[in-house]
C-alpha cells in the first residue's frame, strides 16, 4: 500500500512540480506581465514609492491602522514574508546550485521577475473579492475569487466551487506539512548541528547479535524510491553487479539489483532505488557489504545519526551502519533524544501564545522579527561577499554562462539544461517566494488597505525582496566561498546542499558562523510556521466556518512538537505535492479573471497616475464598494 501511495504521489508531484506545471506557472506570470504592460518595470518608481518607501515616512498610513480587527499594509507584507522567507531561502537555494549548477540562479531570477505580476494579480483579486466574517476580520484568498469571480461566469458556477474547495483542502493539508512539521524539523536539525551533542549513546537490543556494515567507504544511504542518475551518459550500465551513479559530485556504486528503470512516453529512461530497505552508495564497489564481527546484545555504541532505516554508529576509530530496530537510545524518550523534545516543546509553547492570538498577534510578531532577521542575514552575506569581492566577475560569468549551457558535471546537452538547471531555478524560486500558489494572498487580504492595486504592489515588493535580495545573498555566499568550481560549475567533493550555507558562514566566521545560520534558520522557519497557520485558518474558515478555526489552531499547534521528533519520510513528499496542487486551481482563477485584473489596474492608473476622475473599482460587492469609497473620501485619499 505504501509503495502504491509513493508511486502515485511521485507521478502527481512530477506533473505539478515538473516541466508542465512550471510552464503553467511561468506562463501565467508572462501573461500578467504582458496584460499589465510590464507594470513591475514601467511603474517601478510608483510601486516602490507606495510600498517600502512609505515605511520611512512619519505617520505613514501603510504602517499604522485604526482597525482593531485587521492589520496594516506593512504588517500584511511582514506576515506574508514570514511565511515565504523560510528554509527555501537558505537550503533551497544552495541545493539548487549543487544540483543544477550556478545557472539555476539566473532561472530563479527569471521566475521571480514574472512571479512579481502573478503575486500582484493574486493580491488584486484577493482584495477585490474579500469580505468580512462575523468577527469583523477580512477574509480573502483564491477560494473566494474562484467562487465569486470565476463562479459568476456563465456555466462555471459548479466547477468554480469544486476548484475553491480543492484549493482550501490542499492548503489545509500543506499547512501541516510544508507549513509546520517540515519547518520545525529543519529547525531541530540545524540546532543539533550547531549547539547539541553530535553523538548519542546507544546499545544493541534484540534476541541475537547484531550485524553492522562497515561505513568507511559509504558515501550515502539512499531511501527506497530515491531517483539516481548514471555517473556518465544517460543510460545506467551494470558492471560486476554494480551501477555507477552520481552522488553529491562524486561517483558512487550501488548494487544493480537495487535499481529499477522506468521508461516514459518518449522512450527516456529514469532510474530509482527499489528495495525493501535503504541502500548504501559506496565510493569503491570492492568494499561493498564489508561487515564488522556481530555485536552482542547490550554493546554500547556512539551514534551520529538517529533517523532513517540505518543508524550511523562508531566504536573506537571505526564507523558503521546498523539497522534502526537493532539499537535503542540510552538518553531519550521513545527513541528520540531529549534535546528534540525540549526544542519541540519550547516552540509549541511559543507558537501557541502567538497563533492562538490570531492575525493581529502574528502580524505584530512578524513586523518585529522579519525585518530584523532579514537585515542581519543580508549583512552577514554582504560581509562574506566583501571578503571575496575578487570573485564577483567569475561569479556573474558562471551564473550567466551556465544558464544557457549545462555545467560539465551534469553531462548531456540542451535537454539536461532544461530538465535540471532551468527546472531547479524555477522550482526553488517558486518554493521560496510562493508566487502562483495563492498562499500569501490570504494574509494580504487582512490588510486595512482600500485599493486592490495598492496591496498588489506590496505583493510585487514581497517577491522582489524574497528572491532578488535574500535568495541572491544566499547565492553569493555559496558561489564566493569556494564550494562551487566557477569554471566548471561543479560542487566540491563532499559538498552537501542542505548544510552548504552553514559551512560557508563557518569558513568565514568559524563556529559563530554556523551558530548564526542555525539561529537564522530558527527565525526563518518558525515565522514560516506562523504565516502558514493563518493560511490554514482561512482555508478552514471557508470550508467549516469560524468555529472550525479554533479546532484547527489547536491541532496545528500540537503538530509542532511532532515535527521535532518524527522522521518525515513520505509525509514530507505528500505535503510537498499538496503545496503544489494549490497552484493549479489558483492559476486557473488568475488566468480566467485576468481581464478583470486589467480593468482594475487601468482604473487605478487612470485615477492615481493620470489624474482622471472615474469611479474607483474597490470591491465586487456593491455594499463593500460603497463603504470603501466613503472611507477613501473621508481620508482625503
Amino acid at each position: 500500500m505504501i509503495a502504491w501511495i509513493e508511486k502515485v504521489n511521485g507521478v502527481i508531484n512530477s506533473a505539478v512540480w515538473g516541466l508542465p506545471g512550471l510552464i503553467l506557472l511561468i506562463g501565467t506570470g508572462i501573461l500578467m506581465t504582458v496584460l499589465t504592460k510590464g507594470f513591475q518595470v514601467t511603474r517601478v518608481g510608483h510601486w516602490w514609492k507606495n510600498t517600502i518607501a512609505t515605511v520611512f515616512k512619519k505617520d505613514s498610513k501603510s504602517t499604522k491602522t485604526k482597525d482593531k480587527k485587521n492589520i496594516s499594509q506593512f504588517q500584511a507584507l511582514c506576515a506574508a514574508l514570514a511565511a515565504t522567507i523560510g528554509t527555501g531561502n537558505i537550503a533551497g537555494v544552495s541545493a539548487a546550485i549543487v544540483t543544477g549548477g550556478p545557472g539555476a540562479v539566473f532561472w530563479m531570477w527569471v521566475a521571480a521577475f514574472f512571479g512579481m505580476m502573478t503575486n500582484f494579480s493574486e493580491n488584486v483579486l484577493g482584495i477585490y473579492f474579500r469580505r468580512k466574517n462575523k468577527a469583523g476580520e477580512w477574509s480573502g484568498g483564491a477560494m473566494y475569487y474562484l467562487t465569486d469571480g470565476l463562479g459568476k461566469k456563465r456555466g462555471f458556477g459548479g466547477i468554480a466551487k469544486v476548484l475553491a474547495v480543492l484549493f482550501a483542502c490542499f492548503a489545509i493539508l500543506a499547512s501541516f506539512g510544508i507549513g509546520n512539521m517540515t519547518q520545525i524539523n529543519k529547525i531541530v536539525l540545524n540546532m543539533e548541528e550547531a549547539f547539541l551533542p553530535k553523538t548519542h549513546t546507544v546499545h544493541v537490543v534484540g534476541d541475537e547479535a547484531a550485524t553492522v556494515y562497515d561505513g568507511t567507504h559509504v558515501l550515502a544511504v539512499l531511501a527506497d524510491g530515491t531517483v539516481v542518475k548514471p555517473a556518465q551518459g544517460e543510460k545506467m550500465i551494470a558492471q560486476n553487479g554494480f551501477c555507477a551513479v552520481k552522488q553529491e559530485g562524486k561517483t558512487g556504486y550501488v548494487p544493480a539489483e537495487a535499481i529499477t528503470a522506468q521508461t516514459d512516453k518518449k522512450g527516456k529512461e529514469t532510474y530509482k532505488i527499489s528495495a525493501d530497505q535503504s541502500v548504501f552508495v559506496y565510493d569503491d564497489a570492492a568494499y561493498a557489504d564489508t561487515m564488522w564481527e556481530p555485536l552482542a546484545v547490550g554493546t554500547q555504541l556512539q551514534s551520529y545519526q538517529y533517523r532513517g532505516d540505518w543508524w550511523k554508529v562508531a566504536q573506537g576509530d571505526r564507523v558503521g551502519y546498523i539497522r534502526r530496530e537493532s539499537v535503542a537510545l540510552d538518553n531519550g524518550l521513545f527513541g528520540v533524544p531529549y534535546g528534540n523534545w525540549i526544542i519541540g516543546s519550547l516552540l509549541l509553547v511559543l507558537g501557541a501564545l502567538i497563533i492562538i492570538g490570531g492575525i493581529k498577534r502574528i502580524a505584530k510578531f512578524a513586523e518585529i522579527v522579519v525585518p530584523f532577521m532579514a537585515v542581519v542575514y543580508v549583512i552577514g552575506a554582504l560581509v562574506i561577499f566583501a571578503m571575496n569581492i575578487g570573485q564577483i566577475g567569475a561569479m556573474l560569468a558562471a551564473i550567466f554562462r551556465f544558464a544557457f549551457r549545462p555545467a560539465a558535471f551534469l553531462g548531456g546537452g540542451i535537454g539536461v539544461l532544461i530538465k535540471v538547471t532551468m527546472t531547479q531555478g524555477f522550482k526553488r524560486g517558486v518554493f521560496s517566494n510562493e508566487a502562483g500558489l495563492g498562499s500569501s494572498v490570504m494574509v494580504h487580504s487582512n490588510s486595512d488597505v482600500k485599493e486592490p492595486v495598492k496591496q498588489g504592489m506590496w505583493g510585487i515588493f514581497e517577491v522582489f525582496f524574497d528572491t532578488f535580495v535574500v535568495c541572491t545573498m544566499t547565492a553569493i555566499v555559496v558561489l564566493s566561498t569556494g564550494y562551487i568550481d566557477l569554471s566548471t560549475g561543479a560542487p566540491a567533493a563532499g559538498t552537501n546542499g542542505d548544510t552548504l550555507v552553514s559551512s560557508a558562514f563557518g569558513q568565514v566566521f568559524g563556529g559563530v558562523g554556523s551558530g548564526f545560520v542555525a539561529i537564522a534558520m530558527l527565525f526563518f522557519a518558525f515565522t514560516t510556521v506562523l504565516g502558514w497557520s493563518q493560511y490554514g485558518s482561512k482555508a478552514v474558515e471557508y470550508l467549516f466556518g469560524e468555529k472550525g478555526v479554533k479546532v484547527y489552531k489547536f491541532i496545528f499547534v500540537a503538530m509542532i512538537v511532532f515535527g521535532a521528533v518524527i522522521d518525515g519520510g513520505l509525509a514530507w513528499d505528500l505535503s510537498d505535492t499538496f503545496n503544489g496542487l494549490m497552484m493549479l486551481p489558483n492559476l486557473i482563477g488568475v488566468v480566467a479573471l485576468s481581464p478583470l485584473v486589467m480593468k482594475i489596474v487601468k482604473n487605478y492608473v487612470d485615477r492615481r497616475i493620470k489624474g482622471k476622475k472615474v469611479e474607483p473599482m474597490l470591491s465586487y460587492d456593491p455594499k463593500i464598494q460603497q463603504e470603501q469609497v466613503a472611507l477613501l473620501e473621508a481620508e482625503g485619499d
